[in-house]
């Protein structure tokens, strides 16, 4: 079973691993995307003010027992 909630700061480390993954995949497929090698500080910057400001950001998180899988929305 499949739980969707909001994310919290315990979160943090795995979503930015979540965030550099795509950055890196969509690299693969267009050079223009390439991550940038501050990547892993400003996703988590990104996030920690997003969790921190949630009047205008929602970052939710789906888990599924031992798996994680997130989903970000916001402005």
């Amino acid at each position: 079973m499949v739980t969707i909630r909001e994310a919290r700061e315990g979160d943090v480390d795995a979503l930015v691993d979540l965030v550099i993954r795509l950055k890196r995949l969509n690299s693969e497929f267009d050079p223009l995307f390439s991550a940038r090698n501050d990547c892993a500080e400003r996703a988590r910057e990104y996030l920690l003010n997003a969790l921190r400001n949630s009047k205008n950001y929602l970052v939710l998180v789906a888990e599924d027992m031992e798996d994680s899988w997130c989903v970000e929305g916001g402005h």
